[in-house]
């Protein structure tokens, strides 16, 4: 797969997947520090479009998981 098409496929995954995905992403984040991978974790993320997991992504902008500089945009 393309890399730069990595962040788009995270982010329809879980538009499409909701709850799962969005956990399997947060685990993900977890256990990289690949700052490219992270990159796209958190870019997917921010596509989320339920209201109640787009919560959940906000809160994670107050989470030690992320590294100085990462932040989230929802789309």
């Amino acid at each position: 797969m393309d890399a730069d098409l990595l962040p788009t496929v995270l982010g329809v995954t879980v538009q499409e997947l909701g709850s799962p995905a969005l956990t399997t992403l947060m685990g993900e984040l977890d256990r990289t520090h690949d700052v490219a991978r992270r990159r796209a974790i958190i870019t997917g993320l921010g596509y989320v479009d339920d209201p109640l997991l787009a919560r959940q992504v906000g809160d994670l902008g107050l989470d030690p998981r992320y590294i100085g500089g990462e932040s989230i945009m929802l789309a």
